[in-house]
């Protein structure tokens, strides 16, 4: 089966949007502050997306200038599982 349903208007081969009359779901960046994870942030939050960012250091700078940016920054850490 194709995955054509589940093309967002964003651009061949990009699957982010949900099916037909669902909303779109909220995409969670593990390490969106980074320099791999910012530049990803940026590009989701300038499609429109809805976007978390989840960072072990919500008060470093990268943070705060998503948070203004639009993302929701929240604190977590893949090494602590109770984070």
């Amino acid at each position: 089966m194709a995955a054509s349903h589940l093309a967002a208007p964003h651009g061949p081969g990009v699957l982010l949007g949900g099916a037909p009359g669902v909303p779109p779901a909220m995409v969670l960046v593990v390490g969106g502050t980074g320099m791999l994870g910012s530049v990803v942030t940026r590009k989701l939050l300038d499609r429109g997306e809805q976007v978390r960012v989840m960072t072990r250091d919500t008060t470093q700078a990268e943070a705060k200038r998503l948070a203004d940016a639009g993302a929701e920054v929240v604190v977590g850490d893949l090494r602590d599982a109770e984070s």
